[in-house]
This record gives structure tokens, C-alpha cells and sequence, in this order.
């Protein structure tokens, strides 16, 4: 193993568990500081909201535990050997912002698969305007997956730009 990919390893490991550590954190004090249900207003749209979720995002396959996290299982470990074993084989994902995408996207989705194995739902609680109530490892996983689109749409088409200046 070269020291460029043992250094993206450690990048990936070190924010996938700090990032796992703080959404598991704060879901555990909601838990213990808010009643299911209570609401909080901090500011302008944003509010503090406690609930239980049983189904995906938005609460979509409401009371579907076990298959959600059959599921989860499954993507967090396919994410996982993508990561390990195949991304350094493609040029343009070798770098510290696809490790960092990647980092973000299994974590959120370990947070909350820990909160399904566990308790059998997931703790939500960030509430803004009449959005859904979401967590941290949520906005882990969706920040994850913009970034990892925008990097893809721009640098796949650098790459493919500079293939056709090449030839």
C-alpha cells in the first residue's frame, strides 16, 4: 500500500468515526434531555423536535425496522469495499474529496443503522420550516451525496476533457 492511499485510509477512518461518535452524541442527548414529541424553538424556521422514526427518510416505509436495516447493512458494507478496494483505481476518486464524500456517506449511514439496531428507530430531531424532521447522520449522508454529485459532474467531465485534448 502506497503512503498516499494509507493516508486517505486513515482520512477516511478518523472522519467516519468522529462523525459516527458526534451523531450517536447528540441523539443521546436528545434522547435524555427531550420528551418524544417536544419541540423547541431555537430561531427563525429552526426548532428542536424529538421523535422516533420507524421508516427511511421522511418516514417514508413507515415501521419497516428490520428490512431498513437489512438494507442498511448491505449498503454501509458495499460502501465500504468500494472504498477499499476499488476506488484507487480510478484516477480522479484517489483524492482527499472523494475520501472525505465517501467518509460522510458511510458514516451517516452507520449512525443511523447503530440507532435501528439498537432501538429499533431511528432519534430525529432537527426540524426546520416544514421540512421533515431529520439527525445528524441524515444531513452526513445527503451532504455527502451533493458533494459527491457536484465532484462527479465536474471533475469526470475534466477528465473526460482532458482524454479529448490528449488524442
Amino acid at each position: 500500500m502506497n503512503n498516499s492511499l494509507a493516508k486517505r485510509y486513515v482520512l477516511f477512518w478518523l472522519i467516519s468515526i468522529v462523525s459516527v461518535v458526534i451523531d450517536q452524541l447528540s441523539k443521546a442527548w436528545i434522547s435524555s434531555h427531550l420528551a418524544i414529541g417536544q419541540n423547541i424553538h431555537l430561531f427563525g424556521i429552526l426548532n428542536v423536535t424529538h421523535i422516533h422514526n420507524t421508516g427511511a427518510a421522511w418516514g417514508m416505509f413507515n415501521n419497516s425496522t428490520m428490512v431498513l436495516t437489512v438494507f442498511s447493512v448491505i449498503a454501509a458494507l458495499a460502501f465500504l469495499i468500494f472504498f477499499l478496494f476499488f476506488s484507487h483505481r480510478i484516477a480522479y476518486m484517489n483524492t482527499t474529496s472523494f475520501t472525505v464524500c465517501f467518509a460522510m456517506i458511510f458514516s451517516g449511514t452507520v449512525g443511523n443503522l447503530i440507532d435501528r439496531a439498537v432501538n429499533k428507530y431511528v432519534v430525529d430531531f432537527i426540524s426546520v420550516g416544514n421540512f421533515p424532521v431529520f439527525n445528524v447522520a441524515d444531513s452526513y449522508i445527503v451532504c455527502g451525496c451533493i458533494l459527491l454529485a457536484i465532484l462527479l459532474i465536474f471533475v469526470v467531465k475534466d477528465s473526460d476533457e482532458n482524454k479529448k485534448d490528449e488524442s
